[in-house]
């Protein structure tokens, strides 16, 4: 019985190797993002699946042409959504999965991040951000001004995505899992939907395993937890989401203000 339980292993490690392997050589991936909404714990959930490493942004979005594909046919990245990659979009041939979040949340987190690091200020400039209370701060997040790099800009390329087959949508809220405030059920069962997608096979264990060494991590990690803009929004900021996001907000599918 031992001898037969080692060679089933044996068998079912090959298979997978042989199936990530398939992958490794056959499939172009890119991880699209609005920023703040999960790019790192995406990249790292693939990562763990797959053991193939996800690069974080190779190039720069600008330098994304139609000669780009066939210059990297084993390109597997992540990228934030600008409007340089709409070719992308409808391209069967890469596979790609969209990551959103609810836009309250990442408008929280663009504020927190905005404090320690970047958010384009080569085409953006930032600089009365940093004078302003926090209040109006999330206000300045949620009604920044540019078309390219905006929340709102990000989140109307993000609808076409949802709404193009082929693409795999997958949402923060349920890849994040029980730590992030999630729940285990919805978390395993979205990791099972992007190894379905890439075409692996895994099995339960290792979905498990996946879920259990998910959460956390990155340069740029600061909570990861849902639902974080219910004690961050004043009324006022909750007014002004509902005049300039919330009708993106409702495509997204969020409709709790509870």
């Amino acid at each position: 019985m031992l001898n037969i339980w080692i060679c089933d292993q044996v068998f079912f490690t090959f298979f997978i190797c042989l199936s990530v392997c398939v992958f490794a050589e056959t499939n172009q991936l890119f991880v699209m993002t609005i920023p703040k909404s999960g790019t790192f714990i995406t990249a790292k959930a693939i990562n763990i699946l797959t053991g193939i490493p996800i690069e974080g942004s190779v190039m720069n979005h600008d330098n994304f042409t139609d000669t780009f594909l066939l210059e990297n046919p084993k390109i597997k990245t992540t990228a934030h959504l600008v409007e340089n990659f709409e070719p992308l979009r409808c391209n069967n041939d890469v596979k790609r999965i969209l990551v959103i979040r609810d836009l309250r949340d990442v408008c929280i987190s663009a504020v927190y991040h905005l404090k320690k690091h970047d958010w384009y200020s080569y085409a953006i400039d930032h600089t009365n951000f940093y004078n302003m209370e926090f209040d109006d701060q999330v206000s300045y997040m949620i009604d920044i001004k540019n078309d390219e790099y905006s929340i709102k800009s990000f989140a109307q390329r993000a609808i076409l995505w949802m709404n193009t087959p082929g693409v795999l949508t997958i949402r923060f809220e349920d890849i994040v899992g029980e730590k992030g405030g999630g729940s285990k059920e919805r978390q395993i069962q979205t990791l099972k939907n992007i190894a379905d997608y890439l075409e692996i096979a895994v099995s339960q264990d290792i979905l498990q395993y996946v879920a259990d060494n998910l959460f956390g991590g990155g340069g740029t990690f600061r909570c990861g937890q849902i639902n974080n803009w219910k004690t961050q929004f004043s009324e006022k900021n909750k007014l002004l989401f509902h005049q300039v996001l919330g009708e993106e907000l409702q495509e997204f599918g969020y409709y709790n203000w509870e």
